[in-house]
């Protein structure tokens, strides 16, 4: 049931992101990747 249900979460993605460019969708990751990892303490940080 779980693989059916995350088929339809990649297929409604890809759907949704039909018009835009990878490059476009890869930049919007990278930025919230620096946003999430800038705001993760650092390990030995206190």
């Amino acid at each position: 049931m779980r693989w059916r249900v995350f088929d339809q979460t990649v297929a409604e993605t890809k759907a949704r992101n039909k018009g835009i460019a990878t490059k476009d969708i890869e930049a919007a990751i990278d930025e919230a990747l620096s946003a999430v990892r800038s705001a993760r303490p650092t390990a030995g940080r206190e």
